[in-house]
This record gives C-alpha cells, structure tokens and sequence, in this order.
C-alpha cells in the first residue's frame, strides 16, 4: 500500500505536512535550484548547530512496515568537523524516536552517508558509505517490523541488509529536510520524489513521469535498464551547446547540437538502454520519457 508520494510540484506540497523550521534557516517545497524527478524540490538550508531544524514532517499513521525511496542532492556540506551530523530522512513512531533513518556525517574528515536502525531496545548504525556534493544519489530503505528486515541501497547498490530482534518501534511518520544538526557551519540539501509503501520497495519512476536533466553529470543516475519512449531537450541557449546521454557503461545513445537561442530537439527513442548518465548538458533542460 502506497501511503507516502510527494513528487513536490505546483504549489506547496502535494500532501500533509507539517514544517518545523528553526531561526535563520529556510525550508521551500518549492524550490526550482534543481530537481531530478519534474521541475521542483523540497529545499533545506541549516545554518549551523545554534538552529538544528529545516524539516518536514509527513505523518502516515502506524503501519508495521515501511520502503522508502527518495532522491537526495547535497550542494552544500557544512559538516567541517568530525563526528557532525545531520538526519535528512527520518522514519518515526508516534511518541518522535527514530526507528530507521538516514543521515550525513563527517566520519573523521570523510563526508559520508549512513543508514541507522533502531533494533533490540537500541540503535545500530551501519558502516558510513562515501558521498560528494553536487550529485543526485537515489536512496531506498526499509524498516520492516513484520519480516523483522532492514537494509538499504544507494544508486541501486546494496550497503547493507539485516534482521531486526528483541524491541523494535512502529514507523508512523517521516521527517525529510534536516534534523538534528550538529555542524557547525552552513548546509544545503535537496530532497526529490518521495515514495513509501508498505510492502516492498516501489517502482524507480512511475512511467507518467519524465525525468528533468539539468545538470551534467558522469554519475549513473539509473544503474537497471530502463525503457526510453521519447528525448526531449528544450530552452538551449546558444548555438554549439551540446547534450549527451550515456548508458552505465560510457556509451552515447543519444546527442545532439543546437542550432541556435531557445533550441528545442524532440526524438523518439523506443527501445532499452541499459543505464543512464548525462556528461555533458552545455545549457537547457533533457525531458526523457519512460515506458
């Protein structure tokens, strides 16, 4: 059952939240500074651990199980010294303690993104995978009370799996921007299209939805194979500007060149790539279309 999808489009949310914003920082659902799924994203700005909070609040009811996915893109990292964190997903119960979450931290110099998990009265944090800011990394996690499973991927990449035992909590509501901050500088983080059911992980992308490419990038976006219905690139702004897609593997599948102010390239693609990356995108938006 579908209980969480905020793709964060038109104005406001699309569903029920609840902000919590300490002074100084910003919270805009509406932001337009970048996206990967449609043309906007939930935008969090914490300025320092003197104001913790730029978040929002989704609360779903109790439900023995959760699959999340979320797109997360961190374009400013203020985690400067050791040990500093920040929750940017957070699964709660209805008493507020954090049954599954995930969080940035400075592990010793390292910027690093962690899955931590509440299981047998206490909390288990994962080994720390290494991130990079100005990237779009697709999250999914799961927090199930039911199979007493756990685990999570990045970028379609398992980094960790597990078994819950002895005293675990009853997921109820997600946190998603930054809580709990502890750094002692400025940070920024982009949240995009967030989907939870309660029974196993959903779909990558629901097919209505094209994807937005606006920022060139080696980083494989979608590792599984996907099918391309159609390629449309807009608002190129000078003649000679060039974009490309690539599968996983480096090869180009699809390019092409403007010819001059406001170019505009529509293809029809039909068929399977196996991965996707978008080296290079001189200026405008790519719109591609999944069957």
């Amino acid at each position: 059952m579908r209980i969480v999808d905020e793709g964060f489009e038109g104005t406001g949310y699309e569903e029920s939240w609840a902000e919590t914003i300490s002074g100084g920082n910003t919270l805009d659902e509406d932001s337009t500074t970048i996206s990967c799924i449609g043309s906007q994203s939930l935008k969090a700005i914490t300025t320092s651990v003197a104001a913790p909070s730029a978040y929002a609040t989704r609360t779903f009811g109790d439900v023995n199980a959760v699959y999340a996915k979320a797109w997360v893109y961190i374009s400013e990292n203020g985690l400067t010294v050791a040990s500093e964190i920040a929750k940017i997903l957070d699964i709660r119960n209805s008493s507020g303690t954090s049954a599954a979450r995930i969080e940035l931290r400075n592990n010793t110099g390292t910027f690093q993104m962690r899955f931590v998990y509440y299981s047998n009265g206490s909390e288990v944090s994962t080994a720390g995978v290494t991130v990079a800011i100005n990237t779009w990394y697709l999250i999914e996690f799961r927090y199930d009370t039911s199979l007493m499973l756990c685990g999570w991927t990045l970028n379609n990449t398992v980094k960790n799996t597990g078994h819950l035992t002895g005293a675990v909590l009853t997921p109820n509501r997600l946190i998603a921007g930054i809580v709990g901050y502890t750094g002692t500088a400025q940070s920024i983080v982009h949240i995009d299209s967030i989907v939870i059911d309660t029974e196993q992980y959903p779909r990558l992308i629901d097919s209505s939805d094209p994807i937005i490419l606006e920022v060139p990038s080696t980083t494989i976006l979608f590792s599984s194979r996907l099918y391309i219905k159609e390629i449309r690139w807009v608002a190129a702004t000078t003649a000679g500007h060039t974009a490309v897609l690539q599968n996983k593997n480096g090869r180009t599948f699809w390019a092409s060149e403007a010819a001059g102010t406001n170019f505009v390239d529509s293809f029809l693609y039909e068929g399977w790539v196996e991965g996707l990356s978008t080296p290079t995108l001189a200026s405008g938006k790519v719109y591609v279309q999944i069957g």
